[in-house]
């Protein structure tokens, strides 16, 4: 199971929300594989994509999720 943890956890309003989320291997998470990606690569996704991440490799995968938080 995936853990997330909130990153820069300021009061509201705030305009964006930043978690650090770790995938073991051989966890996923979302709907669809969308390219193979290495390290240091951005994904940039936008509003009303199905995208999905897989965890291949050997060692558990940190990814940093940011979306906007609705006021």
């Amino acid at each position: 199971m995936p853990a997330a943890v909130l990153l820069a956890a300021a009061p509201q309003p705030r305009r964006m929300e930043f978690r650090r989320r770790t995938l073991d291997v051989g966890a996923a998470i979302g709907l669809h594989i969308i390219a193979r990606v290495g390290p240091g690569v951005t994904a940039d996704l936008y509003d009303g994509t199905n995208v999905g991440i897989r965890q291949s490799g050997k060692v558990p995968l940190a990814l940093i999720i940011t979306y906007p938080v609705k006021p």
